[in-house]
């Protein structure tokens, strides 16, 4: 079948207007001269296809099948591959061993400076209280208080949706 057209064999989509009308403009013999040029080439003309794939993977190691085709490329890779997620661990462990203790450590000195710091400002509010100024001392006495409590408070939600996303989920107990 033809395209009447251009003389050309039907294609699966029409010429564009701009081809079409270029096409219709030309002398039969330069039509004739054309087809046979794009019969040639129709061979060469074709559309390409792109695909792209993304694999995903959690943790250090590649599943079995990536590991496989890595010890294709090279032999020993895959070994060297499962050695470095062995070093990476231990190096991992061996951090949080450090890390870990100092945090508590940490924690710990906090309490006890706010300890301090709480008895030494409830005490200066109980003095100026006691001599005569008990606005101050209920000032400075409570703001003690109530900063101290809002630092632990924030601190308290700042650290719960650490623990949680930490924490194991666990089946509700069921009472006999």
């Amino acid at each position: 079948m033809t395209n009447p057209q251009n003389s050309l064999p039907a294609l699966s989509q029409p010429l564009p207007q701009g081809l079409a009308k270029a096409m219709s403009a030309l002398s039969p013999e330069e039509k004739k001269e054309a087809n046979e040029y794009l019969h040639a080439k129709r061979a060469t003309i074709s559309s390409k296809t792109i695909s792209a794939s993304r694999i995903h993977y959690e943790g250090p190691l590649p599943p079995p099948e990536m590991l496989q085709a890595y010890e294709l490329i090279t032999p020993g890779f895959a070994t060297r591959i499962l050695s470095m997620a062995e070093i990476q661990s231990a190096h991992r462990i061996e951090i949080e061993k450090h890390v870990i203790p100092s945090r508590e450590k940490f924690a710990g000195r906090g309490q006890i400076f706010a300890f301090i710091l709480g008895i030494f400002g409830i005490s200066c509010g109980t003095y100026c209280a006691i001599n005569g100024q008990p606005t101050a001392g209920s000032i400075i006495g409570g703001g003690t208080v109530v900063s101290l409590a809002s630092v632990f408070l924030v601190g308290r939600s700042k650290q719960q949706p650490n623990l949680d996303q930490k924490r194991p989920e666990v089946p509700p107990r069921r009472n006999p």
